[in-house]
């Protein structure tokens, strides 16, 4: 595994640019920020697992991502403004101190067939926010303490699982979907799945 920055105790803010890896990848730095480059072929890239951890601020993805997995773990927030595209599995875990939201803004961020997507706010506060679009075969969302709102695009999976306090807002296609509102807000889904078979199971405690 290569590692860039200290895994105890990474500080300051990191700029990470155009990089092709052909090994594991683990970035640790307070923030860290994926540059954006306009000249074709210029991404972040690896062969393997690409590892973002940001400590003490937040991590926000400018360009291009490609690996067989990634997983992003901030203090703060996350925010995704550019394709994140892998085989396996996508981890987004924000608000690591207990607050951090999650933004796809606009972007894509996609698996295999078989992959999964885990999408996880701070466990006290902290919205998932989507005006992009999800495909993947598992997908599973979680905002404790928060809402999950999709206002744009398209959330796409055979399984999908969403669980929020204060409310969940989807535009899905999926075959399976669980939805859990813990708190105050209501359910919103607006699948296109045009099968009959498809199952949808629903639980709010405003009904």
């Amino acid at each position: 595994q290569i590692i860039i920055g200290r895994v105890e105790d990474g500080t300051g803010a990191m700029l990470i640019g155009s990089s092709t890896f052909r090994d594991n990848v683990a970035f640790h730095a307070g923030s860290i920020t994926v540059e954006s480059n306009t000249l074709v072929g210029q991404l972040l890239s690896s062969q393997e697992s690409i590892e973002i951890t940001a400590r003490s601020g937040g991590i926000i993805t400018n360009d291009d991502i490609f690996a067989t997995d990634a997983e992003l773990r901030s203090r703060d927030s996350i925010t995704v403004n550019n394709l994140l595209e892998v085989a396996d599995f996508i981890i987004l875990d924000a608000g690591t101190d207990g607050t951090g939201s999650i933004t796809i803004n606009g972007a894509t961020i996609t698996t295999a067939a078989s992959g999964t997507v885990e999408l996880t706010s701070g466990a006290a506060g902290g919205d998932i926010v989507i005006t992009g679009s999800i495909s993947t075969f598992g997908a599973n969302l979680t905002a404790a303490s928060g809402a999950i709102t999709q206002t744009a695009g398209n959330t796409k999976a055979s399984d999908l699982l969403a669980l929020a306090e204060n409310g969940v807002t989807l535009l899905t296609t999926a075959d399976h979907i669980s939805a859990r509102v813990t708190g105050s807000g209501d359910i919103q889904i607006a699948d296109t799945n045009v099968d009959p078979a498809h199952f949808v199971d629903l639980g709010s405690k405003t009904g």
